[in-house]
């Protein structure tokens, strides 16, 4: 796995994206959640009813219906919608796809995360050229 992407694993994305769904759901508002596969859409789909039962308890299985989890096949990319859904439904989409789909520019996004450096294979401590991390000076030689 790349070292970005492994940077980027195990942060909470994927939580926090189940909850804000199952804290929709219950307030009426059922999101619409695009995942790369259909084994990541039925992975998802277990998080959401789990949080749902968790939050709901025996009221939960009703709202079961109201989780929508698709595959990007109907994705307009440039608006982030799902084609023929209402435009005030909330569009949620899983880290996992964007990375992968979008591999070059999330690679792009993070170049000059400060703890990238090492990462994007440049194992520059001073990507400034001045001396300093991360201090945004460039040495004379640099800025000539």
């Amino acid at each position: 796995m790349d070292k970005l992407l492994a940077r980027l694993r195990q942060t909470g994305r994927t939580t926090r994206l189940v909850d804000l769904a199952a804290k929709l759901i219950l307030e009426g508002k059922p999101p619409i959640i695009v995942a790369a596969s259909s084994s990541d859409a039925a992975r998802l789909l277990e998080l959401i009813k789990a949080a749902l039962l968790a939050a709901a308890k025996d009221k939960a299985e009703p709202l079961f219906e109201e989780v929508r989890v698709v595959i990007p096949g109907s994705v307009d990319w440039e608006t982030l919608r799902v084609r023929g859904v209402a435009e005030d439904t909330e569009h949620l989409f899983d880290n996992g796809l964007l990375e992968s789909r979008f591999y070059r520019l999330v690679k792009a996004l993070h170049r000059f995360d400060e703890d990238e450096q090492e990462v994007a294979g440049t194992d520059h401590a001073d990507a400034t050229g001045d001396g300093e991390k991360g201090k945004g000076k460039r040495s004379k030689k640099a800025a000539e």
